[in-house]
């Protein structure tokens, strides 16, 4: 673009810029259901709009067109929300007619509602006639599916299949369905009636075909007679050449109202089992016809949810953005079997990952432990057993992405599920200890030593091939990933003259994160009598930090080099990654001073946030994935931190910028990352535009600031946790009640006085836990009041 360095790079991309929009789309989801829609609302052919709108289970695209019309009338929207995460609204009012005055202009108010419930899609449209004469409309559906792997609506996949679409209508009921290349089929019905007629003719239409299955009739072929039987009722009509039309006639009378609903069934059949109508995505015996939904037990769960977290008041703002992130964490909750974990992010990872899942739920810790214990199952059920170059597999390695749409099952993708992330093992690690610090489950700690020993064992043996102490990653695999860090993308680990580094790599922040876990399991080891192991291990982890003091640190410019390449050189670039080496704890004191200086200079702290990238490095790129933009998690975990360290000022200051930004959010929602523009240059945020919102890490980033904030400390095994507080900067007033340690809740009130300092009281309740001492050289907090009950 010919831009120059510095400041005026900057100005550069701020005039590419101003040709993105934001985000425009909206995500539905629950479970293993989730709807991508453009933000009005509309769901366009991917002829017309290739983003991958649609909706999807199962890594597959079950409807790839929804488009609601009410004929003759030309409607206008009025407003749009999808904020409450499985349910969207859309206001519609008709545009006036010069010529026939049969509809009067804003006449007729149509409210388009949108729900999931793990199971169906329901689209519910109800008209409100304010006219002075009834009016007769027909309400048109088009809807198609392609049922498209996730990586080919993307265009990731090494290829498109060639897919033969069958199409069925019975009445008010349809269905297109499609073989698999595996056997699998899978299909998707629809019922469109109005509320009130929809139980009797669905649930006719269904009972007939279930009659005939039951005389020996292949449920298909039976679907396919009844549609015989009824093709020319005019409920609905299929077109030819693409998808299906459907069509029902309304009649609204004056200043009356009428509801219709579309319902959308996606199913999934595995061979040698039949399609089934009921008993969808793990919720049983509830007809999918019928008036009474499943949302009821959504909304149930939901309040079960906001419930059972800590709460948090005090500051409108940060209080906004912890709430926003609280239910949107609840959207992103799935269970395949272990427990509740959470999905990387919607719309395009809405599965389990390794790196992601463990990291959200270290996030979770001082909100919900119990999410960390579903994570941690469920990865432990997917760690790696055998050898395999082609899924960059290795026993005792935690996997990296597990995926289940038909070309990870026909073999041409890795990812059933795909072992290619360095982190995701010494993360398990990390998070392992860190839920027996919170919560004391000696039990679920005692289920999970097989898989901890193996993955100590991984680290030691495949981790660190050549024995430097060093835990590196080289690709194997010829479809996986090449760079296997956090930062993911190709070009994300270069050199200062531009050059990318060549593997094994070993970065930085994977050993902070290798000795935090040695450190964290040798007196837990000492605990469960394993007295040889913990020695072992508080060894490996002194002779670790010295190695890595000796390798990374850059004296000269008062940094961490990102990473060692193949050949054992420096990745001198300064990146954000020295910040989660912080977080591991591995660098001395005066160290991680300057580390922390750096991070919040000019060159890496924009005002919204810390950059994964200098703005001074050749490399650097505000709106490239990983050289430049702003991570959220990213800064979490660096927030984190610098509170281990008790730098109170940097944390204040970080942690009142992303405050800030989440403000200027739609809905105080961080998606997964934003341009790295400085506040000089931009009045908010310059949006990232195919950013997924809601991200899982994102939307805990308030939860992992909550607890750097307070300077949470806990040890299950001494009963101690401590606490050494300091509100962001622009927060006077923070209350966090409910914290839960163990079977103990912790509540406490942060102020700040008149000497800028942060006043606060703790009381805990239950328990056998008590509030530790705080040390005065790792802050400025002052203790005003300490009232601990149920403890001696």
């Amino acid at each position: 673009m010919g831009c120059v360095a510095g400041s005026r790079r900057e100005v550069c991309w701020m005039k590419w810029f101003e040709g993105v929009s934001a985000m425009d789309f909206h995500v539905i989801k629950e479970n293993d259901l989730f709807l991508l829609s453009k933000g009005d609302g509309r769901v366009p052919h991917p002829e017309e709009d290739a983003f991958g709108y649609g909706l999807f289970t199962k890594d597959t695209r079950m409807l790839s067109v929804l488009a609601m019309d009410i004929e003759p009338l030309k409607l206008t929207l009025l407003d749009a929300d999808a904020s409450e995460n499985y349910r969207s609204v859309y206001h519609y009012s008709n545009e006036g007619n010069p010529v026939a005055e049969t509809f009067p202009g804003q006449s007729i108010l149509v409210t388009n509602q949108r729900t999931v419930d793990g199971q169906t899609f329901r689209d519910e449209v109800t008209v409100e006639n304010f006219g002075k004469k009834a009016v007769d409309l027909t309400l048109v559906y088009h809807v198609d599916a392609d049922f498209r792997d996730m990586f080919e609506v993307r265009g990731y996949a090494p290829k498109n299949l060639s897919r033969s679409i069958q199409k069925e209508v019975a009445g008010h009921t349809a269905r297109l369905s499609y073989q698999a290349v595996d056997g699998q089929t899978l299909a998707t019905d629809f019922v469109l009636t109005r509320v009130g007629d929809v139980a009797k003719e669905a649930d006719d239409a269904l009972n007939d075909v279930r009659a005939m299955a039951r005389d020996g009739v292949d449920e298909d072929q039976a679907l396919r007679a009844r549609t015989e039987e009824r093709r020319g009722d005019g409920a609905l009509s299929a077109a030819v050449e693409r998808g299906l039309t459907l069509r029902l006639p309304i009649h609204v009378a004056a200043q009356g109202k009428e509801t219709y609903v579309l319902v959308v069934l996606p199913q999934v059949q595995i061979p040698g089992e039949h399609l089934e109508i009921e008993g969808i995505h793990g919720i049983r015996n509830v007809s999918v016809y019928t008036e009474s939904t499943n949302l009821d037990l959504v909304e149930r769960a939901y309040q079960a949810w906001l419930a059972q977290t800590t709460k948090v008041s005090g500051d409108p703002s940060f209080v906004a953005w912890y709430d926003r992130g609280i239910k949107d964490i609840r959207m992103l909750l799935s269970d395949i079997g272990y427990g509740t974990f959470p999905v990387a992010g919607v719309p395009w990872y809405a599965v389990p990952f390794g790196r992601d899942s463990l990291i959200t739920a270290l996030q979770l810790l001082p909100v919900d432990s119990q999410v960390a214990r579903g994570t941690l199952l469920t990865m432990a059920a997917f760690q790696g057993k055998n050898y395999d170059p082609a899924r960059d597999e290795q026993p005792g390695k935690i996997m990296h992405e597990l995926r289940v749409g038909e070309m990870t099952r026909i073999g041409e993708l890795p990812f059933g599920p795909y072992y290619g992330s360095i982190d995701s093992t010494p993360l398990f690690l990390c998070l392992a200890a860190d839920y027996f610090a919170w919560t004391g489950d000696e039990k679920t700690l005692r289920e999970l030593l097989p898989t901890i020993d193996r993955a100590f064992a991984w680290i030691e043996r495949d981790g660190d091939r050549d024995g430097d102490s060093f835990v590196e990653y080289y690709r194997e695999s010829e479809r996986g990933i090449s760079n296997q860090g956090w930062k993911d993308s190709g070009d994300s680990v270069a050199h200062t003259d531009g050059r990318l580094a060549q593997a094994p790599i070993a970065l930085c922040e994977v050993q902070a994160y290798v000795y935090r876990a040695y450190r964290a399991f040798a007196p837990i080891y000492r605990h469960l009598g394993r007295a040889q192991e913990a020695a072992q291990f508080g060894a490996r982890a002194a002779s670790l930090r010295k190695n890595f003091h000796d390798a990374f640190w850059i004296e000269e410019k008062g940094i961490v080099a990102h990473a060692l390449d193949g050949q054992k050189k420096r990745v001198e670039t300064a990146a954000s990654n020295m910040g989660h080496v912080l977080f591991g704890g591995i660098l001395d004191r005066d160290k991680a001073q300057k580390v922390a200086a750096r991070l919040l200079s000019d060159d890496m702290f924009s005002g919204f946030g810390i950059r994964t990238l200098s703005t001074r490095e050749i490399s650097y790129n505000p709106i490239s994935y990983h050289n430049g933009t702003i991570w959220p998690h990213d800064n979490a975990i660096i927030i984190a931190g610098l509170a281990i360290y008790g730098f109170h000022e940097s944390l204040a200051k970080a942690a009142g910028a992303l405050n800030r930004t989440a403000a200027k959010m739609e809905h105080h929602r961080l998606p997964e990352l934003f341009g790295g523009l400085s506040s000089d240059l931009v009045h908010q945020p310059v949006p990232y535009p195919v950013s997924c919102s809601p991200q899982a890490w994102a939307a805990a980033t308030p939860c992992m600031v909550l607890q750097a904030l307070l300077g949470a400390r806990p040890d299950a095994l001494t009963g101690i946790i401590e606490l050494n507080p300091v509100l962001p900067e622009g927060v006077d007033a923070l209350s966090i009640e409910g914290m839960r340690l163990g079977e103990a809740t912790l509540s406490v009130t942060l102020e700040r006085n008149e000497q800028n300092q942060t006043r606060y009281r703790a009381q805990l309740e239950g328990g056998a836990w008590k509030i530790g001492t705080i040390h005065s050289e790792r802050g400025d907090a002052e203790e005003v009041d300490v009232n601990v009950h149920g403890v001696q």
